[in-house]
């Protein structure tokens, strides 16, 4: 079985590296959104940390940063005491929790950029 230990998504560690990332580019809020095919309040609220990119738009930040999806979206470690799970995954405020080996995050990246991929 599995030990008790989580891989958290920082929403908000994750808006402030896509911020991060526009502005070395060089990039306006417009001009992003643009090339994202998203509304300048979508972008917004990535940057602030309310919402993460879909999995396509992560694969648009991974070619236009030209870095992995995996280090778009932030992620920390660490026991998973006081989530309350929900169908597998696990939730706090401001963040998604899931289980280490049962489903992580970048496991659902994988999975489904082989099934579009290929």
């Amino acid at each position: 079985m599995f030990d008790s230990y989580s891989i958290r998504v920082d929403m908000k560690a994750t808006g402030r590296k896509i911020k991060e990332l526009r502005i070395q580019k060089e990039l306006k809020v417009e001009e992003f959104a643009e090339i994202m095919h998203s509304s300048q309040n979508t972008i917004f609220k990535w940057q602030r940390g309310e919402c993460l990119p879909t999995i396509d738009n992560l694969l648009i930040l991974s070619r236009l940063f030209g870095i992995p999806m995996d280090e778009i979206i932030q992620c920390e470690e660490g026991p998973d005491e006081g989530l309350l799970p929900i169908n597998g995954i696990f939730t706090g405020p401001g963040t998604k929790w899931c289980r280490q080996g049962a489903f992580s995050y970048k496991t659902l990246i994988s999975t489904i950029l082989w099934n579009v991929l290929y």
